[in-house]
């Protein structure tokens, strides 16, 4: 027996990265939670703060399936997900800036239901840019990452156990 540790190697970095990004998101987005009340449009803070939070959820959950083998992913396919989740902080940062602006375009029931007016038209498409972009590329991973569960699932089938 030794104490030698095996070095991470890219496939093994993956899951560490999903997790450590989710988990810092979520307690970002439990720090936002704090800030609602004293938001110009709480409503939209609110979704911020949900963003962060579901955004953080995802990414640990993506980290532990790679990580525990339920998901069958090569080393492109896990670097696709990273960059998706990873993405996700320009869509609840845009978030938080979109509640202090009062944007409604990205969002358009939560900023009617907020009462928000719109923001500058700049504002507008950095908010609306940073919602549908990661949102585009989070669909690719997920659906990189049930391909990997099918993947998993058709190899443990094969070999009975």
């Amino acid at each position: 027996m030794t104490n030698e540790t095996v070095p991470l190697t890219c496939s093994r970095k993956i899951p560490f990265c999903l997790v450590g990004n989710g988990a810092a998101m979520m307690l970002v987005g439990l720090l936002v939670g704090l800030t609602i009340p004293l938001a110009p449009f709480p409503r939209l803070m609110l979704s911020a703060h949900i963003s962060f939070l579901l955004s953080g959820l995802l990414s640990v959950i993506a980290g532990l399936l790679i990580k525990t083998s339920m998901a069958q992913v090569c080393d492109r396919a896990g670097t696709v997900i990273v960059v998706a989740h990873v993405s996700n902080w320009a869509l609840a940062v845009s978030a938080v800036a979109g509640a202090c602006w009062g944007a409604t375009k990205a969002l358009p029931l939560a900023g009617a239901q907020a009462g928000a007016p719109g923001a500058a038209a700049w504002q507008e498409t950095v908010v609306f840019l940073c919602h549908a972009v990661p949102s585009v590329i989070l669909i690719v991973a997920w659906i990189l990452l049930v391909h990997g569960i099918c993947k998993a699932c058709c190899q443990e089938s094969a070999t009975g156990h």
